[in-house]
This record gives structure tokens, sequence and C-alpha cells, in this order.
């Protein structure tokens, strides 16, 4: 019998680093690969914008998802294993609706909608994980494991976007959303197999009971989910964050809906340069989050963590926006991705750790889920913002946009103070 996780460091690390494979190979493809190819097809800029911007909208019914999994849960499996099962489960059928698809200028509804499910069954898995690693994982070991799980991400969307790019390029968006599906039904192994806590069933009709720490955190009545939420949440430091990171997601969105056109469209790239050099940077990015950036923000501090991020980044994004001239030497172009996506590394695991760090273990799901859900919702309007943007300027304007964006969200960060609540302290 396999350790649980809350026994054992390392299977910890691992499973959860694993998880956010599994969350990140639908993102490549969704996020990247298939907006390539949209762009390939001649799909304009606002419909592409229009498409990221729909699709991510799922991830702001976390507001929904995680009042619903802290109140429910059936416990002898654990709190939060039975969701991430039933959630990758949905993330697998979601992937299988884009089979037929295959052309992107005619279909553009449906496979926004498709978009749209899958990140619905996405955003139930993160939340669930997420609430998974607050309960489980030690306030010590929370930098180093979102680095871990951060890059675990990141190399999911690296993976995916050079697998499934190639396989759209070549056999059609379908083969490409099976690939994937294959491979997050593979990553289910971990959650089938592996306990929370000691004592828990592998599976409902298996022997087990729940387990005391369970009992404990487990809130029966929306009362309490409500008070203790209200209570976790109504501190200067957590509106503040939330404020932040709605703000510094407007430029990740803004960023995901325009490089891939601007690359595709204005540049003369072909779809499948695009993929392949974000997956190539992507390995990049994870090899940064898993080595550098989770040790980087034990060593300096949540809070400047985040501002160096922060700034880095809009220092990257004047510096293009300053040069539009040279944006046609490739090599110019994948220097400032690289860039970017160091920066945007550092901060992703600096405002998780620090989401971590606010949270009430008791209502983890639900107060996780509200800021991450203001993280969306940032990158969605973000991303509405592309055609708008580009049209009026151009894609010079968009770009130091990104860098306006960048540096309010520095400022407003620096007023957030991350005490550790007293239920994590050990």
């Amino acid at each position: 019998m396999l350790p649980a996780l809350s026994e054992h460091k390392t299977l910890r690390y691992g499973a959860f680093l694993a998880l956010y494979v599994a969350q990140g190979l639908p993102e490549g493809l969704l996020y990247v690969a298939v907006p390539a190819w949209l762009a390939q097809q001649g799909v304009s800029a606002a419909a592409i914008g229009a498409y990221i911007g729909i699709i991510l909208l799922p991830w702001s019914f976390k507001l929904i998802n995680g009042p619903i999994m802290d109140r429910f849960s059936f416990l002898p499996m654990g709190r939060r294993r039975p969701w991430v099962i039933a959630a990758q489960s949905g993330l697998v059928l979601g992937l299988l609706g884009l089979t037929g698809i295959t052309d992107g200028a005619t279909q553009i509804g449906a496979i926004t909608l498709i978009g749209f499910l899958v990140n619905f069954f996405g955003a139930f898995q993160d939340v669930a994980v997420d609430g998974m690693a607050i309960d489980i994982i030690p306030p010590d070991e929370q930098a180093v494991a979102n680095g871990l799980m951060w890059g675990g991400k990141t190399l999911g969307i690296a993976a995916s976007t050079a697998v499934s790019g190639t396989i759209i390029a070549d056999q059609g968006l379908s083969a490409g959303a099976i690939a994937v599906a294959v491979a997050i039904a593979v990553i289910m192994v971990i959650p089938l197999t592996l306990r929370e806590r000691p004592g828990e069933r592998i599976a409902p009709w298996s022997s087990g009971a729940p387990s005391e720490t369970a009992l404990d955190l487990q809130l029966h009545e929306w009362r309490s989910i409500l008070t203790n939420l209200f209570n976790a949440i109504q501190t200067p430091s957590s509106l503040i964050f939330i404020a932040a990171t709605f703000v510094a997601l407007m430029g990740y969105g803004l960023y995901s809906a325009a490089l891939p056109v601007m690359t595709v469209q204005e540049l003369g790239w072909a779809d499948t340069d695009y993929t392949q050099a974000s997956a190539s940077i992507g390995l990049i990015g994870a090899a940064i989050a898993m080595l550098a950036a989770g040790p980087f923000v034990s060593r300096f501090g949540l809070v400047r963590s985040l501002f160096v991020g922060l700034i880095f980044m809009a220092a990257v994004h004047f510096a293009m926006s300053s040069a539009p001239g040279l944006w046609d030497e490739r090599s110019v172009v994948i220097g400032y991705m690289i860039a970017y996506k160091a920066a945007f590394v550092l901060l992703s695991v600096a405002i998780y750790a620090t989401a971590m760090r606010l949270c009430e273990r008791k209502v983890a799901a639900t107060q996780f889920a509200l800021y991450m859900a203001f993280i969306n919702l940032g990158t969605s309007a973000g991303a509405a913002l592309l055609g708008p943007i580009e049209m009026a300027f151009n894609y010079a304007g968009v770009i130091m946009a990104m860098g306006v964006i960048a540096a309010l969200g520095a400022l407003v960060f620096m007023r957030v103070a991350v005490p550790m609540p007293e239920s994590q302290r050990v």
C-alpha cells in the first residue's frame, strides 16, 4: 500500500507536480495551439480575442465551485480527492468533444463552446487540487511546492503546445485534442491510487474511514462557510491582494490573445512556428519555476518577489514596444517571449504562495477560489481588450499597454502585508 500524501514529502511534491501538469495540458491546446491554428486560417484578431475571453470565463465560476467543495465531499475518500477525480474525468470527456472540428473559420462558435466546457471542468480540478494542497502541504513547504506546481503546469502547457500544435498541423484539431485527453487520462492514475491521509478509502466500495483531520476541517453549514470566508477576506491585505491580482493578470490576458495573432498575421510566422517557440520557451519557464522561482520567493519574501516580477515584466514590455522596427528579426521576438516567461513564472509562483498564505484551511477551497476568480476575471478582461487597443493603436500600443498594466500591478502589490494565518503555523 502506497503512503498517503500527508505522510511523504517527496510523494507529495511529485503528486502535485503531476496534477499541475494535467492542469496545463488543456491550456497549451486551447490557449496557444488553437489560437495559432485559428490565426493561420484567417480568423480575425477580435474573434480570437473573444474566443479566449469567453473560454476563460468558467475560471471565474470558482467563486461557486469553492463553496460547493467546502460544503460537500465524500470524506471516506478524502476531503478533495473525489472532486479531483470527477473534474479530470470531465476534462477528458470535454476534450473529446473537439473531435469532428475541421474548419476554424466556420466552426469558431462550436470551438468556443467546447473550450468553455473544458475550462469549466478545468476550474473544478484547479479548485480541488489547490484546496488539497492547502490542506496537505505544510506552510514551510509552500513556496517550493508552488514552484514545482507552477513548473508542472508550465511543463504541461509546453508539452501540450508542442505536441498538439504539431498534430493539429499534420492531422487536424480532432487528433490534437485526443492526444491531450489521453495524457490527462494517464495522469488520473495518481488521484485514483493515492490517498490524502492514512486510512481513507481508495474507492467508494473499498474499506476505510474519514480521517480525524478531515472531519475537523469539514464545515456542514453554508452559514459557517460564509462567516469563515468573510472573516478571512475582510482584512486590508486580502482586499488589496484581490485588486492587485486582477490588474496584474489583465496583462497576461492581453499577452495571451495578442502574441499568436501578432506573430502569425502581422509578422508572417506559420502557426507551427509560434506553437513550437511557445513550447520551447515553456520548458524554460518550467525549469525556472521548479529550480529558481520557489527558492527565490522563499529567500526574498512574497511581496518583494511580486514587485520584482512585475517591474521586470514592465521593463520587458516597454523595451519591446519601443523597437517595432526590430520585430522582423525572429530572435528579438523570441527573446521578448523568454524574458516575459521568466517574469511571469516568478510572478505566478509568488501570487500562488501568497494566496495560500492568506487562506484559512476550513474554507481554503472557497477563499483560494475567490482569489483565483479575480485573477481569471482580470485575464478575461485583458484578452477582451485586444481588439479595441489594436484597432485604436497598433501592436506596439498593445505591448505598451501591457507594460503600463504591469507597472500599476507592482505599485498596488507593494501595499500587501502577508501575515501567517494562525491555523497554518507549525
